[in-house]
């Protein structure tokens, strides 16, 4: 396997100067992809597209095309993933930016791992905010922390960015991670709320997770992920976190668990509260807060619903 069996999928909508970083720093690497699939739930000029075009390897295939489906990243990316042609498919958000290196890097992993249950390989963004002391041991204590890159019981996942070597993970964050085309494509994203979807990608870990199978967080692969300048309010964020968390620990969870479950959204509610003395947006984390809980109260009364692929 090598790095022309590379496909990358970008999932956008009318954030044309991320998307073009995005692009720019794919045509920079020191292997090129063989294909880059952009799917646009927005209205992406073709003149836009033949710019890309013409700043990419001659190696590597552009296809530009709407999502198969109603307006949602989760859809968006799977309608990516079912075009997919590499034996490698790597997905990245339009706001994130590759190192040069990166695809080579990412290749040599699928190279060199000998293991069926090895299934994708990531990197994170090290400018991200670590936990403090005292924030470890208050996520610890409402099950909200492990350590390392897991999903525990309840379904709550937990990061890591102290790391400095390899480390076996359970999930990939959302703005960059690559699987085997023969798995991502037997697990898609599901999509229940439209726009942003809430921890589908803790979902599709999960799931991967009960099969034995698991991924790589290397902290060497270069990754950088720029904030959105727009993005769902703190209580429309809020009622999909809450219903997604329900819905994950009902598909996934054992019901023998059900009060760790609820211990551990106490805490996450907890961590709404306190957070602004941190982050100085009380306005976002208590909207987000009542979104938790009117989300978790519409999602209680919710038996069946069916998520879109």
């Amino acid at each position: 396997m090598n790095s022309s069996s590379v496909s990358i999928i970008i999932a956008t909508m009318d954030r044309e100067q991320d998307l073009r970083r995005c692009i720019q720093s794919i045509a920079e690497q020191s292997q090129p992809p063989s294909e880059v699939i952009i799917v646009d739930d927005g209205d992406l000029e073709d003149k836009t597209v033949n710019e890309f075009s013409t700043q990419l390897s001659d190696r590597t295939d552009l296809v530009h095309t709407d999502s198969s489906g109603p307006p949602g990243l989760s859809v968006a990316r799977n309608t990516g993933i079912q075009k997919a042609t590499g034996e490698i498919v790597l997905v990245l958000d339009d706001d994130a930016e590759i190192g040069e290196s990166y695809l080579e890097e990412l290749s040599n992993w699928f190279e060199e791992v000998d293991d069926p249950n090895f299934v994708g390989v990531a990197g994170f963004d090290d400018r991200l905010r670590e936990y403090s002391a005292l924030e470890n041991k208050f996520r610890r204590l409402f099950l909200l922390e492990e350590g390392g890159w897991r999903i525990n019981k309840v379904g709550v996942q937990s990061r890591s960015i102290g790391i400095d070597s390899p480390t076996k993970a359970d999930w990939m964050p959302g703005y960059n991670f690559a699987y085997k085309r023969e798995v991502i494509e037997d697990h898609l994203f599901p999509q229940y709320n439209g726009g942003r979807e809430a921890l589908e990608d803790i979902a599709v870990g999960w799931e991967l997770k009960q099969e034995g199978k698991y991924s790589i967080i290397d902290p060497e692969l270069p990754v950088r992920h720029y904030d959105p300048p727009k993005q769902d309010s703190g209580y429309t964020i809020g009622v999909k976190h809450g219903r997604n968390r329900l819905r994950y620990f009902r598909k996934y969870g054992e019901s023998r668990h059900t009060p760790q479950f609820i211990w551990a959204m106490m805490g996450i509610l907890m961590l709404e509260i306190v957070s602004p003395l941190a982050t100085q947006r009380f306005y976002f984390h208590w909207t987000k807060f009542v979104g938790i809980i009117f989300g978790l109260l519409l999602q209680l009364s919710t038996k069946d619903d069916d998520a879109v692929y």
